[in-house]
């Protein structure tokens, strides 16, 4: 899966990127692979944007309207769902609101838990093929915020259970939701780079929530 990234396809553009996924192919296939490749696009913020992508030969897209009231999430997403479908591309969509920024800088510091009930609902109304949701992840460096005794919080998996069992077989995704793993960020230290904090989510909570819903 070869994903594209908001900043990324803001500074390249979505040909030169189709160029660059073709180039990687053609590679796998002079190898003699046979291995299935994705090009997807992370965060599409607007209908135009991901036509743009799915005209360039992205195979599948996101389009995030997080942001937006829920019955215009939903409407921007179906407009979205109906074209790409049509052109044989999968669709990601949003519910719910992440803490943090994406790659890395600021944000603010509270999320909006997705809800189960709105949820199915988008669902049902969207036509979109998997769902991102809101459990307690964070984009950022520190994806999740130690209480006082310095512990980490468990993730929404209360949540997460409950959009399972409302949309069994229903893909979810997870944003935010990696681990960085310590001795990394000492190797970066230690080559130049410079990292206070970093906090990642602990394996174990991520294994628990791919074991449910969680595809992504």
């Amino acid at each position: 899966i070869l994903l594209v990234s908001p900043n990324l396809h803001r500074q390249l553009g979505h040909e030169m990127l189709a160029r660059v996924a073709q180039s990687g192919v053609d590679r796998i296939k002079n190898e003699g692979l046979d291995i299935p490749v994705a090009l997807h696009l992370d965060h599409g913020m607007t209908y135009e944007q991901c036509v743009l992508a799915v005209e360039n030969g992205f195979s599948s897209i996101m389009i995030d309207g997080s942001a937006l009231p829920f019955e215009e999430n939903i409407a921007l997403t179906k407009k979205t769902a109906e074209y790409a479908h049509s052109r044989g591309v999968t669709v990601e969509a949003e519910l719910g609101i992440l803490s943090g920024a994406e790659e890395g800088g600021g944000g603010n510091l509270e999320s909006l838990y997705t809800d189960p009930g709105m949820a199915s609902e988008f669902i049902k109304r969207s036509g979109a093929d998997s769902l991102a949701i809101s459990i307690g992840t964070c984009h950022g460096m520190v994806k999740l915020k130690p209480d006082a005794n310095g512990s980490l919080p468990d993730l929404r998996y209360d949540i997460l259970e409950k959009i399972e069992k409302s949309n069994p077989g229903f893909p979810i995704v997870l944003h935010g939701a990696s681990t960085i793993a310590p001795e990394f960020v000492q190797m970066i230290n230690t080559y130049g780079g410079h990292i206070e904090q970093a906090v990642g989510i602990p394996e174990g909570q991520i294994s628990k929530a791919a074991k449910m819903a969680v595809c992504k």
